[in-house]
């Protein structure tokens, strides 16, 4: 199990989105999950997690900002309902983690991509040449680099298991 400062540690990756997940890395082995929809849901699972690890846990959430970009490659965003359950979600985790006295990191996507060796989107210019659905699956693809034949391993969980791997480099 990793250690800092000769304690036991378990790192937990949050991202946050709708589509975002939650990863645990003990010992070297990852867990992942779906982030449930609901705000029951994500407390419940945040409670499980740190009730279950009887370690000291080191949170990371990838910082979000209000705007949530658009439908796939389609430019203009989401509607403001789609900002409003964003933000949602990020107050019920943050919520969840106060209740458990876990302060997590916030962390932006740039700095936990770079940590793990991910390039930005690839752009010409200001147009991007890259899809969003081929740079997801090259985070997806870096995920299971660093952890192959990990069970669990999908679009929907890679940023959150990538962010607990860039806590586990930043604190060991």
């Amino acid at each position: 199990m990793p250690t800092v400062n000769k304690q036991q540690v378990a790192f937990v990756g949050i991202d946050p989105g709708a589509q975002g997940g939650v990863a645990v890395i003990t010992a070297g082995n990852p867990t992942t999950c779906r982030m449930p929809s609901d705000e029951a849901g994500v407390v419940n699972l945040l409670r499980q997690i740190r009730y279950s690890l009887e370690v000291r846990v080191v949170v990371g959430v990838e910082l979000v900002t209000g705007y949530v970009g658009g439908y796939g490659d389609q430019p203009g965003g989401n509607p403001g309902s789609g900002m409003f359950k964003l933000g949602r979600n990020v107050g019920a985790i943050l919520a969840s983690l106060a209740s458990l006295g876990l302060e997590p990191e916030m962390i932006s996507p740039g700095v936990w991509q770079r940590c793990v060796g991910i390039s930005p989107r690839k752009k010409h210019g200001h147009e991007m040449i890259e899809s969003k659905a081929e740079f997801k699956r090259r985070i997806k693809a870096r995920a299971a680099e660093f952890f192959p034949g990990a069970p669990g391993i999908t679009l929907l969980t890679c940023d959150a298991l990538l962010i607990a791997e860039h806590l586990r480099r930043k604190h060991e």
